[in-house]
């Protein structure tokens, strides 16, 4: 063995989800990524999960339109009350997996294993032009055109919507 530096050891992360609605992501793949499968075991606790798309898994009729979840993205999830996802798997590394933005409203998650400045983390997009907005579940905002940022750091497990003017690629 010359080098180990692309090799990714098996890792874990916790989703500490509120009661009510909130934004998700993982940077973490597990062997099995459909949205039935990491639920599970809080599914008593889950009411509805849903994708950028709009697609849904609703858990009271076991309707999954979701299937996998994906890389880089986000997904709001409604729950009845608090509850943890622990995931055991490889680490996604962030460069690895561009982000395609669309022009408008995009639900992207976060790839990075510790907290960052969303103003670093969008740094590129707003060189470009391309970055209206980020919000958080809480309804804070990051707004480049007036310098104003009430998000602060991207959190890992946590999901954001991302407005663009255009379409660009979210980069880590």
């Amino acid at each position: 063995i010359i080098s180990m530096k692309n090799l990714n050891p098996v890792t874990q992360q916790q989703i500490n989800l509120p009661s009510g609605w909130s934004m998700f992501s993982s940077h973490i793949i597990v062997e099995d990524m459909n949205v039935v499968s990491l639920i599970e075991p809080i599914s008593d606790h889950v009411i509805i999960v849903k994708n950028g798309e709009g697609s849904a898994y609703i858990v009271e009729y076991q309707f999954n339109a979701i299937g996998d979840l994906e890389v880089g993205q986000g997904y709001i999830i409604k729950t009845s009350q608090s509850c943890n996802i622990s995931l055991e798997g490889v680490f996604a590394k962030g460069e690895l997996y561009p982000i395609s933005l669309k022009s408008g409203w995009n639900m992207v998650g976060y790839l990075k294993e510790e907290p960052e400045s969303v103003e670093i983390i969008f740094n590129d997009l707003v060189t470009q032009g391309a970055l209206r907005l980020v919000k958080d579940y809480d309804g804070n905002i990051y707004l480049p055109e007036w310098s104003f940022n009430a998000i602060g750091n991207l959190e890992p497990g946590r999901g954001y919507q991302v407005k663009t003017f255009f379409e660009c690629i979210l980069q880590y």
